[in-house]
Order: C-alpha cells, then structure tokens, then sequence
C-alpha cells in the first residue's frame, strides 16, 4: 500500500440552496502530507463544501483545483479519478459481505471469464488491510465488525482505489477513546507516507493531537485557516462562536418536583448517565451527531432497551421495554425525524394528533366525531396550531406546524405526557418559526410539565434551556446552570 497525497486547492466556492448561502466564496488548500482539521457547528458549512468536494453536489460557481487541473464541478466518478475518497459517519460498506469483497466492490478481480477470483481477491485485500494490524481476517463480514473494524475496510477500500485525499467526517464519533487513539496513530502513519486527509471533528483535542492546520467555517464562509502550533483552544472556540449570543431573557421561576430521574442508563452508543429532570424547566442535551443523544432517549423511552441502570417516573423504578409503557406512564417522544418516524403523512392534522388518544375519547368501542374536533380544536388554539380545520392532510402543513401537530399528541384534553421528549425539535424548520416554537416549549414548562430536548445547535440551547447536559462519546462531561450558558461555554465543553 503506497500513499501520495494531493495537492487541493478549492477557490471562492459559492453555494445556495433555496436563498440560503451554504458556501459564501470559501477558498481553502490542503497540501500533500498533512492532516487538516475542519471545524465548525452544524449548518457552518462544512457538509455542503465535502460534498461539492466528492461530486455529489456542484457549486454554484467557484473551482476545485487538483494537482494543476482545474475543475468548476466535478461527478462522482471524476473525484474518485482524481484521487478523493470521502469517508462519511455512515460508511457505506454492504454488512452482508465480507470485508474483501467490500474493498474490491465494483472493481473485482476476475478469472475464468465471469467468476471471481476469489483466493487472489482476498490475498490482495489481507496485503491492503495489513499495514493497519487487524484483529479480523479479510474473510470476515462486515456485519461481524466493530464500528472501528469497519473504518480500517473503509480506509482500506479508499486507499486500494488509489485515494490521495482522505476526507473523514466525524471519525470518532462512534469510537471508544481506546479505538479513537487507534485511528489518531494509523492516520498520521498515512500522514508520513504523504497522503493528504481532511479531518472533521467537534473535538478540539483531537485537533492540537493530529492536525498539523486547522481551518473553521462558520456561516458558510471560512473564518480562521492557520497552522496548529499557532493556535490556540480558546482562539478556535472564538472563531467557531463568533460573536457572543445573547441570552434571552427566561421568566425565573423556582422548579418543581423530580419528575423523571435517571440513574446509570446505558445503552447503545451512551452511557452510564444520570441525571434528574424536574417539573417546569427545559432541560437541554448538547452534543454533537454521534455522541449518544438520540439513542439516550430513545433508551428513556423504550424504543431501544437499555442494556444497565434505571429510570424513575412516579412508581415507576426501572426501565422500558417498550413505548407503550413509557406512554402509560406519561413519558412522550418527538422524534427528530417527524415525516419519517412520527407522522401519518396522506392522514389529517386531527388524525394525527390524537392517534393515541382514540381509544380514550371513543365511547363502547365508537369514534365519537364531534368529541374528536372539539379535543383537537383545543390543542390547536393552545399550542397554535394553523390551520386550524382538523381534516387538512398533514403534509400540506409547513414544518413549524407539524410539529405542533406532534406536540398536541402528547398535549390534549385526552392525553397528557408528564415528561416531554423531544430529538432535534427544530430540524427542517425555518429559522422564523423557531423561536415561536422555543416560546411553546418554555409554555410547556411552565404549565407543569418537564421538557427534555436534544440539540446540537448552541444558539437553541441559549434560546430555550434552564440548563445543558455536555454529551460527548455518550457521556455526561459537564452540566451547564442557566446563568453560565454562552455559545462559548456549549462549545469548549464540547470539544474538551
């Protein structure tokens, strides 16, 4: 396995979605032999550039410079040519095959006419896995294989294409400090040999450890690109946050009781964690993608079962095994992904927000129509649901809406949750709108109810929570009160 880097320069890259600059002429060059980090929160930028970057989506003008040539777009197929693999969260390996025939995926070697060669194919792929130790033979399913294992084929599938610019979104994310301090020592070995890689992260040690220049994005525009060593944590913060956000100003108000406690919860990709969520506050769990956050109260919730610890609700000490439970004992989940997780999409706003709450409002086993409108009409008005005529198919409604549809499922004068999930609850959602549905939520609260919200947007945090629990590789690492929270704050936190 040879590894020769590239020399990339990307100049004044222009991107627009919609009327929304994802790109706003952000030039960057990333030299043979060195690891580039690339940071900045989420909607900074950084997926849109990858992408234009791989060919799946072109600028809007701009170029992409390789070795000399220059490019105004580029096709999958020509980024692969010129020696550029983006190795995404999600690999992209098939989990029924094995971890040789991923690498030669599409490119297999053949004998005999139309048969694989098989013994040749997997002796090639033990030659292009070697250099990294494996712990797993070249014959062994991906399905097999920690989410570690499966990175090394996916590095291994890239570099046996002849991949000189090795683009890693998020490698971590998924990795135990053990694994993650792994793939640190086998990327700069690549790094040594001259291969270029651009590495994406939230975690600032990662950085100061791997990287020999870092560059922030932020707004869709680049706003720092400087060596490591001239840098420091709290000036990338600074760079990543930009201006100071302003707290709005919260009704103060004393909390209630405990409603929901959480003591040693583990589970796929989290834990142990603890921590109680009282009634009347919003409390916020800030991390980025990969750090647990869905999975932990999806875990709550009993989608997933946890694997260790207990949940506390009223009676209740224990965990869910499944949601109708968690439902029965006044526990609510929003999923982040509402069209596809939540909602009946060809079915009515009425339909959708009283899908539990059928059974309670019928009468010997019969719907009772009118009883129906007159419940939906009442969550509408309280949580301003518009329109307000309950038969609208619910995909005509904006995204702002259909939220509020989600929410009058588990806020009705039938069904009343305690304790209110919610996973990314403005994904999607335009910017006007959300404030209007941060104000909702602070309502919620203070009619009694406890709000538990997964973000990884610092400024929502600011906007909505009493206070922030810091998930990083599924673990609790910090607990911000309200008078504390700054963007700053959330995000050296985050990158510890």
């Amino acid at each position: 396995m040879t590894a020769t880097g590239v020399q990339l320069e990307l100049r004044a890259l222009r991107k627009v979605f919609g009327g929304s600059v994802a790109l706003d002429d952000v030039s960057l060059d990333i030299r043979p032999g060195e690891i580039h980090a690339l940071l900045g929160h989420n909607g900074a930028g950084k997926s849109t550039l990858i992408r234009c970057l791989g060919g799946a989506i072109s600028p809007d003008s701009g170029e992409i410079v390789i070795d000399g040539t220059a490019h105004q777009r580029l096709s999958p197929k020509e980024a692969i040519g010129a020696g550029v693999a983006i190795i995404y969260q999600n690999l992209g390996l098939v989990p029924t095959l094995t971890a040789a025939e991923n690498i030669f995926l599409g490119a297999e070697l053949r004998t005999r006419g139309l048969f694989t060669g098989r013994r040749e194919q997997n002796r090639a792929a033990r030659e292009e896995l070697a250099p990294f130790g494996p712990t797993f033979s070249e014959t062994t399913r991906i399905d097999q294989l920690s989410v570690a294992e499966q990175q090394v084929v996916a590095i291994a599938k890239a570099l046996h294409r002849r991949a000189r610019l090795l683009v890693l979104d998020e490698p971590t994310a998924a990795l135990s400090d053990t694994e993650a301090r792994a793939l640190g020592r086998r990327l700069i070995e690549l790094r040594n040999r001259g291969l270029s890689i651009v590495y994406v992260t939230h975690l600032l040690k990662e950085v100061f450890e791997l990287a020999d220049r870092v560059s922030v994005m932020r707004d869709g525009k680049k706003i720092l690109s400087v060596a490591t060593r001239d840098t420091s944590q709290p000036a990338i913060v600074d760079a990543i946050a930009g201006r100071r956000t302003t707290r709005p100003a919260l009704t103060g108000r004393p909390r209630g009781a405990v409603t929901l406690g959480v003591d040693g919860l583990s589970g796929d990709r989290f834990g142990p964690v603890s921590f109680d969520l009282h009634a009347g506050e919003v409390v916020a769990v800030f991390g980025p993608l990969g750090s647990g956050r869905t999975e932990l109260l999806e875990a709550i919730f009993g989608r997933h079962p946890a694997h260790a610890g207990t949940v506390t609700l009223g009676r209740f000490r224990g965990r869910f095994r499944r949601p109708d439970q968690a439902i029965r004992h006044g526990i609510a989940l929003v999923p982040a992904e509402r069209i596809k997780q939540g909602l009946l999409m060809p079915r009515s706003n009425l339909e959708n927000a009283l899908l539990p709450s059928f059974s309670k409002i019928s009468r010997a086993g019969l719907r009772r129509l009118r009883a129906e409108e007159e419940v939906y009409a009442q969550a509408a008005r309280s949580l301003g649901i518009r329109p307000t005529t309950p038969r609208v198919p619910v995909g005509t409604l904006s995204g702002g809406n259909q939220q509020k549809v989600m929410l009058a499922r588990w806020l009705n004068g039938a069904q009343q949750a305690n304790a209110l999930l919610l996973d990314e609850p403005t994904q999607g959602i335009d910017v006007g709108v959300r404030h209007e549905l941060y104000t909702l939520l602070r309502k919620v609260a203070a009619n009694g109810k406890a709000v538990l919200i997964t973000s990884s947007d610092p400024e929502e945090v600011i906007s909505v929570a009493d206070r922030a629990l810091i998930l990083a590789r599924g673990a609790v690492v910090a607990e911000i009160p309200r008078a504390e929270l700054t963007e700053e704050a959330l995000l050296a936190a985050i990158h510890l």
